[in-house]
């Protein structure tokens, strides 16, 4: 048996990096901005325990290691960001102050949106998709609820 995939074009509308620990959020945020036959970037940010400050490479603490993955993180993410030649949109989804301060983004052209949990995503997102209808589901079942999301067009609310 043939699978007959297509690869999906590359979606400039949305760039998402959101918390790696927040999978309800990234999952309501997935049902909002992913449509069909598009990819659209998500990354998943690492917790970070230190805000960055300059220098701090040379520093041998306890929040070595969170710096040293927070750092490879923004690097890949900006250069990624860089070579898609940007987004119309950034998402910040559920992000700490320590996790921003490692994304070293110019956000000057850009429109940032900033959702710290899920019962803001309906404001920041709900205008960009009004033909989309809403689901429901319990927060237990977020992941079969994207899935059914995804096929069947619609949002989690």
């Amino acid at each position: 048996m043939t699978l007959h995939t297509e690869i999906p074009n590359l979606s400039r509308k949305f760039f998402c990096i959101i918390d790696s620990a927040n999978v309800e959020l990234a999952a309501v945020i997935s049902s909002y901005i992913s449509t069909c036959g598009e990819y659209v970037p998500f990354f998943a940010c690492p917790e970070a325990t230190a805000t960055k400050v300059p220098g701090d490479e040379t520093i041998s603490d306890r929040h070595e290691m969170s710096r040293r993955q927070a750092a490879v993180f923004g690097v890949l993410a900006r250069n990624a960001f860089s070579r898609m030649e940007g987004a119309e949109n950034v998402i910040l989804a559920g992000l700490s102050p320590e996790q921003k301060s490692n994304l070293q983004f110019n956000f000057s052209d850009i429109t940032v949106i900033e959702i710290q949990d899920v019962s803001m995503v309906e404001s920041c997102l709900g205008a960009f998709f009004l033909d989309k209808q809403n689901i429901k589901c319990r927060s237990g079942d977020i992941l079969n609820g994207l899935l059914i999301a995804l096929k069947e067009g619609c949002r989690h609310r």
